[in-house]
């Protein structure tokens, strides 16, 4: 079949293939799709066509910027307490790597907020600022963590860097019009005589 950019609810209806791409300016982002039993080569050119048509609006949105955009607010920033962070790596880091060594987002929070309330104890007299800088200590150490990890091979829910999460999927034929639910061919043939 022929590719349609924005179809009509009519014609998603009848498609074998319901695609949406997410372009920048230069490369593809995202891409969520729908379809019966398309060729590799139809879905690339799908997404290809998008990426392309796509480029066009992103085009219009820069000229539309250009013209009638406002500036950016620029506005100064506090410098980093770099000597905090290291003396906080420096005394916090098993800690640290407990707190995140759990696939519980929840658990790992409380943890890590448990250790910043230590952080307070310790630095605030000191540092009484630290707090502008509590989001950017956390991301920084956090990622130092987590970029150790992945060179030791680490992975907090027991998985090796060459294994993927288990995957399951669940799937039942239906047809329009029929309510009966329909798992064997013979029984799709009954219930939707199209089928």
């Amino acid at each position: 079949g022929e590719l349609v950019i924005n179809p009509t609810s009519e014609q998603r209806k009848v498609s074998d293939l319901d695609v949406t791409v997410v372009s920048t300016g230069k490369k593809v982002v995202m891409i969520e799709a729908g379809a019966n039993e398309v060729p590799n080569d139809k879905m690339f050119e799908a997404i290809q066509k998008a990426h392309e048509e796509n480029q066009k609006q992103i085009e219009l949105i820069n000229k539309m910027v250009a013209e009638i955009g406002k500036p950016k607010f620029d506005y100064p920033h506090a410098a980093f307490d770099q000597e905090l962070f290291d003396d906080i790596v420096a005394n916090f880091m098993d800690e640290a790597k407990a707190a995140m060594d759990t696939d519980d987002k929840n658990v790992r929070e409380q943890r890590w907020n448990a250790m910043i309330e230590k952080w307070h104890e310790k630095y605030l007299e000191a540092h009484p600022d630290m707090d502008q800088y509590l989001e950017e200590i956390t991301y920084k150490f956090q990622k130092k963590i987590v970029k150790a990890w992945l060179l030791e091979g680490h992975r907090v829910d027991g998985r090796q860097k060459n294994e993927i999460r288990p995957l399951a999927a669940e799937g039942r034929v239906s047809c329009p019009g029929s309510t009966a639910r329909a798992c064997s061919p013979a029984a799709r043939r009954r219930s939707c005589p199209s089928a």
